[in-house]
């Protein structure tokens, strides 16, 4: 199968343009033990033509925004900093962007790529991270 064609620029921009205020929600596992639930903004920053099963499709490289989180999810990132950049955390949030944008392409599976130096937190949620208390 051939390389397909790029997503234009233009309709990037268009998508960016509709997301960018919107705040989504992730809720499930973000290791084998540990579920969370928490707020993200994202935009698509590129894309990427790779190989899946085979065959060559456009992947969106995107940028994730942490905004806010749950309680269980802000003591897990108080301690454990690198939950939200884990392989299993990485890939549940790609099927969840894919999803959002579906809507963007007619509703067909969108392809995603986040790289774990594009998943960054609000400086609000840093704070609310730094601060919360471990109650015993």
């Amino acid at each position: 199968m051939d390389r397909p064609e790029p997503i234009s620029q233009k309709k990037i921009d268009k998508i960016n343009k509709v997301i960018k205020d919107m705040v989504f929600t992730y809720k499930g596992l973000v290791s084998d033990w540990a579920k969370a639930e928490f707020k993200y903004q994202f935009q698509i920053i590129g894309q990427k033509p790779m190989i899946s099963v085979g065959d060559w499709y456009n992947f969106l490289i995107v940028s994730v925004l942490v905004v806010d989180g749950s309680n269980n999810t802000t003591l897990f990132l108080k301690y454990m900093t690198t939950l939200l950049t884990e392989y299993r955390t990485l890939r549940n949030l790609n099927y969840s962007i894919s999803d959002e944008l579906q809507y963007f392409f007619d509703g067909d599976y969108v392809r995603i790529n986040i790289e774990k130096d594009n998943v960054r937190l609000s400086d609000e949620f840093q704070m609310k991270i730094k601060n919360t208390k471990l109650d015993i």
